[in-house]
């Protein structure tokens, strides 16, 4: 047989045999988030410390709006306001341990923070995640106030959320469901101080060693839902 008539033959059958090569297409788990900034409601729930003596707020349902822009590629810089309402023990320095509580009231706290977020990865989801941290301050207050089952105590006795300056810091993530809305989970701990009126540091009912006011946390978690743009 004709050697060449034969080697083209074979290179002919070996390319029938071999099927066609395609190019890998893998995609990417990462999209970029081409809109800059975020406005948001959000619910959830709080669960301060009441305190040494148990009369702080505890409890609390805590809704609110929020505004986000970002500032360069992983940073943000987040505005909120919201409010946290639940109840609080009105106690009585003057009765025995245990037997100190008369009666129940109510607190609503509004707070107006600023954060600084920082985004794990960037400006890109990770499978639709956006994962974060913060930090960031501002200041509470109660819009309720002193209430008639306060009026029970003597003045000097009386517990008042006042006004108060607090930290914030925690973490959480966005859930790109569409491809300008998100759902928000925010896990985070709320810091503040807690008065300790001057019924609370008499030494001469016992009150040995009680600071005029001291540090608190409150743990706290929210859900919500974001618009970009």
């Amino acid at each position: 047989m004709n050697r060449p008539f034969l080697a083209t033959a074979l290179v002919l059958a070996a390319s029938l045999l071999t099927p066609p090569a395609h190019a890998q297409d893998i995609p990417s788990p990462y999209r970029y988030m081409e809109k800059g900034q975020e406005v948001g409601l959000f619910g959830g729930v709080m669960n301060p410390d009441v305190g040494r003596f148990g009369f702080g707020p505890r409890d609390l349902q805590q809704i609110g709006a929020r505004y986000s822009v970002v500032v360069s590629n992983a940073f943000s810089l987040e505005g909120s306001a919201s409010t946290a309402f639940g109840p609080r023990d009105v106690v009585n320095p003057n009765r025995d341990e245990g037997d100190r509580i008369v009666e129940e009231a109510e607190v609503r706290l509004v707070a107006l923070e600023a954060r600084l977020q920082f985004a794990l990865t960037g400006r890109r989801t990770w499978n639709r995640f956006h994962p974060f941290v913060f930090a960031g301050g501002g200041v509470s207050f109660d819009t309720l106030g002193e209430q008639d089952e306060d009026f029970l105590l003597d003045e000097e006795d009386r517990y008042s959320f006042g006004t108060r300056l607090n930290g914030t810091f925690g973490g959480g993530f966005r859930f790109a469901v569409a491809e300008r809305w998100l759902l928000r989970g925010d896990a985070g701990v709320f810091l503040y101080k807690i008065d300790y009126p001057f019924g609370w540091r008499d030494v001469s009912a016992g009150f040995v060693g009680v600071p005029e006011d001291e540090w608190m946390s409150a743990p706290s978690f929210t859900l919500g839902l974001a618009w970009r743009f």
